[in-house]
């Protein structure tokens, strides 16, 4: 993506080796009375005063790994709280990102190769509609509920184990998935 861009995208992440702290508390499972305290909340509001100084536009996507599936190998897009928290209340955003974001996907992801797990042989997909999709209803909030209430277009892609691994072997399906979340940015930043 930097080829594509002026300035390195902003990564926010998790480091594997740090003990859990209940100072921290998840970012995805944040509840609202608490976000004040959450460092990962006040990252964000940093970074909003900071991009926004600058004119730039903005998207947040949550990337999250999760075990891959005994029926299919699908990426998930998890769009909910970007429908739903978003001030695009005509959706004319939301409806665009989603819809260049299903088409980017499909063809940088589904390269049309059978790959095998321990529960068969399937071909990437997207599902657009999944079951994790970036949204509570209880209280708390997901770090893309968090990033769209404070206005930015915001979506969640959980990614199989396979498709990770394929993603750090695999240079040019890295480079056409790299080349579709650039292609993705561009909506929001017309």
């Amino acid at each position: 993506m930097q080829r594509h861009m002026k300035d390195p995208p902003t990564l926010l992440m998790w480091d594997p080796r740090m003990r859990y702290d209940k100072k921290l508390l998840d970012p995805n499972y944040l509840w609202k009375e608490w976000a004040h305290e959450s460092p990962f909340h006040q990252a964000i509001h940093k970074f909003i005063y900071h991009w926004h100084q600058k004119g730039e536009p903005m998207f947040h996507i949550d990337f999250h790994g999760k075990m891959n599936r005994r029926s299919n190998l699908n990426l998930d897009v998890g769009s909910v709280a970007f429908s739903e928290e978003h001030w695009d209340t005509n959706r004319r955003m939301y409806n665009k990102v989603i819809k260049m974001t299903k088409n980017e996907l499909k063809k940088s992801i589904c390269n049309n190769v059978t790959y095998y797990t321990k529960y068969g042989q399937f071909k990437f997909d997207i599902n657009m509609d999944p079951y994790l999709c970036g949204c509570w209803v209880d209280g708390q909030m997901t770090m893309v509920q968090q990033t769209a209430q404070l206005g930015l277009p915001s979506i969640q892609f959980e990614i199989p184990l396979k498709m990770r691994k394929e993603l750090t072997q695999n240079k040019r399906l890295l480079d056409n998935f790299a080349d579709s979340i650039y292609n993705i940015y561009k909506v929001v930043k017309e």
